[in-house]
């Protein structure tokens, strides 16, 4: 069963750094990380989980920047995760999508001819995306 956590994106007060928390379902629903964000300031995104792992065990959030491998080994491209709304099948998925029949993300992280490996995420390493 998939477990429903998130990562909060805070933008702390006095250095403007950013500061990445996960939080399960239940703390966020019992208020057990207001403590934590005294000082910090309002939470500038919320980037849930997807349920999935890359292929070094690296959990994969909403929001990430991952890097597509091919079977062989080769890098294929670079995508960011984002959920899909979409009537046919609502789910996280590459954006853009990849050309393939099924889930991207699902499929890249199974059985499929391709494996994923997160490099960054949109907050930090916007310029992944670039090129």
């Amino acid at each position: 069963m998939k477990e429903f956590k998130f990562d909060y994106v805070w933008k702390h007060n006095k250095t403007g750094r950013l500061l990445f928390h996960v939080f399960y379902l239940e703390e966020i629903g019992s208020g057990d990380f207001s403590e934590f964000r005294q000082g910090y300031g309002k939470p500038i995104a919320r980037r849930q989980y997807t349920g999935l792992k890359d292929k070094n065990g690296v959990e994969i959030y909403e929001g990430d920047i991952v890097k597509i491998i091919d079977v062989y080994g080769n890098e294929y491209d670079i995508r960011q995760v984002q959920y899909r709304c979409d009537i046919n099948y609502p789910a996280f998925d590459f954006v853009p999508p990849l050309d393939i029949e099924s889930n991207g993300l699902s499929a890249a992280c199974g059985d499929f001819d391709m494996s994923v490996e997160v490099i960054g995420n949109i907050y930090e390493d916007e310029e992944l995306l670039e090129g």
